[in-house]
């Protein structure tokens, strides 16, 4: 889904350009490591 979300984007945006497949699976990785870091950090302070 975050692969999606961000062709999604490369395509909707002219400020952002994605060039490939292995860039945007390594775009896919770190936003989903960005994510879990939110999550675990909001579940420490619940």
């Amino acid at each position: 889904l975050n692969g999606v979300l961000i062709y999604v984007v490369d395509i909707v945006s002219d400020g952002i350009t994605i060039d490939g497949l292995i860039p945007l699976l390594l775009a896919t990785v770190v936003m989903g490591a960005v994510n879990a870091t939110i999550a675990y950090g909001a579940k420490a302070f619940d």
